[in-house]
């Protein structure tokens, strides 16, 4: 499929968006700090074809856990995920979680083992693709907007879009076509730099307790030009009104 297809849409106006956050954030945002600050539903909103309007947004990630290299990780999760409560209403949040491992694997190149500690997310790819399908049967939307481009939600695409009858869009953070082209999807749509800049929060918003949220100052134009954040990587996350 293309960016600008011509296919016309199997009919009517509701569409979810179901995001991948871990394969949204290795994707498109690791290496653009100022695009942290993401408005989810203004992007999926732009990332839908006419005629079809967001309904639901869904959003599957899991907590981060305190890093030795960056020890604000999870203060700033927090941040975000009270922001986006706030602001993307109705938003919904499914967890997952990660797993870490002690292993021994051989060094590239010779045959003398390492002992290495891998970190992997556990369940977010289940979750997506176990809500997309059950909300496809259910007939719960007329469209359905992916933000991933992990193959493992090709089966759950085809049965959306072949069986069920639903109106899929993939949304690439890597600006590739191959899962759409591979699930069959009716819409390929690609998550460019500019439009990550154009769909930012404000820098203050309300939590869905009325409480004030600030954008981290670690996720900011100067700390992606290369200039030095503040040690702890945060504004005050919240203020009481």
């Amino acid at each position: 499929m293309h960016q600008q297809s011509t296919s016309t849409p199997r009919g009517g106006l509701r569409a979810n968006a179901y995001v991948d956050a871990f394969n949204l954030y290795h994707g498109a945002l690791k290496h653009r700090p100022a695009c942290k600050w993401l408005d989810l539903r203004a992007l999926c909103s732009r990332l839908l074809p006419a005629p079809f309007e967001l309904d639901q947004l869904h959003y599957f990630t899991s907590r981060l856990g305190h890093s030795d290299g960056d020890p604000g990780q999870p203060q700033r999760q927090d941040t975000y995920l009270r922001a986006l409560k706030g602001a993307n209403f109705p938003f919904y949040y499914t967890k997952g979680r990660f797993q870490t491992k002690t292993l021994r694997l051989p060094l590239a190149g010779s045959g003398e083992l390492a002992q290495v500690r891998q970190v992997q997310e556990k369940g977010s790819d289940v979750n997506l693709a176990v809500r997309l399908v059950s909300d496809a049967c259910d007939h719960k939307m007329d469209a359905a907007l992916v933000v991933t481009d992990d193959f493992d939600q090709e089966g759950a695409l085809r049965v959306v879009g072949q069986e069920c009858g639903i109106t899929v869009v993939v949304a690439s953070p890597r600006c590739r076509s191959n899962l759409a082209r591979a699930a069959g999807a009716d819409f390929t749509k690609m998550i460019h730099g500019d439009l990550l800049r154009e769909c930012q929060l404000p820098d203050m918003v309300a939590d869905l307790e009325g409480h004030e949220v600030f954008r981290p100052s670690a996720w900011t134009d100067a700390s992606e030009n290369g200039e030095a954040a503040p040690k702890d990587g945060l504004l005050s996350s919240s203020r009481s009104s």
